[in-house]
């Protein structure tokens, strides 16, 4: 089975980062096929949630995942009226939109969400597995990924 797990980072103000990790196997023997960035240099919310999007898209063809997982930010304690978490939230739609466009098998869900959909006890363990099997790799996108392996 190939899953692309996907987590989004606000890498700097107002331009979100999605972090893609494509990952084949099982969950006790994974295997790391690909790992990049979805970014867009525009300043332009419609336009830049559009380029996350058509990027998206272009890679799924590509890379041709039976499951798409994408890992959004656990509830914050504390609410926030930031632009950025609000940003973050529309580039993980977009994305889901744009997943969902080429496949039916797509999971939106916090890393505590994913983690109990996985082998692991829960999230801090999914991650340190995540880590320790691709060090070199963005975790979050790894996790994601590794939580829809059978």
């Amino acid at each position: 089975m190939r899953v692309m797990g996907i987590a989004v980072e606000m890498t700097r103000p107002n331009h979100p980062t999605a972090h893609v990790a494509v990952v084949e196997g099982s969950y006790a023997s994974p295997s790391l096929v690909a790992q990049f960035d979805l970014t867009s240099p525009g300043t332009d919310r419609p336009a830049l949630l559009l380029q996350l999007g058509l990027g998206l898209r272009s890679h799924i063809d590509g890379h041709k995942p039976d499951h798409v997982a994408i890992r959004t930010a656990d509830h914050a304690p504390i609410a926030r009226s930031s632009e950025g978490p609000r940003l973050r939230l529309m580039a993980e739609g977009a994305l889901a939109a744009a997943a969902r466009e080429k496949l039916n098998a797509v999971t939106v869900a916090s890393g505590r969400g994913l983690a109990n959909s996985s082998r692991a006890v829960n999230k801090a363990a999914l991650d340190a597995y995540a880590a320790s099997h691709f060090p070199d790799a963005q975790t979050q996108a790894v996790a994601a990924a590794l939580s829809m392996l059978p």
